[in-house]
């Protein structure tokens, strides 16, 4: 099995905006496909947010996993939101991929979290 990221530039980092919707440099998804996301947020300053999708409100940066059923046909993005404080965003190690990909490849994408390729394994 093969997997997909469906991130342009999984190293690059995206400065995400407060209470919007960011695009990730994706390619466009497919409405109704299942989904798995993983990815960094860093956060800058104090206080504490919540993103979209993930439950709970978090006080610091992290790596959050989501799987999701694309609602439409645009890139994916991400929505953090401020619960309190002054913290700024930015997300980087980026994977996102089919469900099916995922499950497939699961123990393998648990321990590295992302990949820089187009592709994995890469074909020869």
């Amino acid at each position: 099995m093969m997997v997909t990221n469906l991130c342009k530039s999984p190293t690059s980092r995206v400065k995400l905006k407060n209470g919007d919707y960011t695009s990730v440099n994706t390619v466009n998804l497919t409405a109704g496909v299942e989904y798995y996301a993983s990815f960094y947020i860093e956060m800058s300053g104090t206080g504490s947010y919540q993103i979209s999708g993930v439950d709970g409100t978090f006080t610091s940066g992290r790596r959050f996993t989501k799987t999701f059923t694309s609602p439409n046909s645009n890139q994916w993005a991400i929505k953090p939101t401020v619960v309190s404080g002054t913290p700024t965003f930015t997300a980087f190690g980026i994977l996102l991929c089919t469900k099916a990909e995922y499950q497939a490849c699961q123990t393998l994408l648990d321990q590295i979290h992302y990949f820089t390729g187009d592709t994995m394994p890469q074909q020869n």
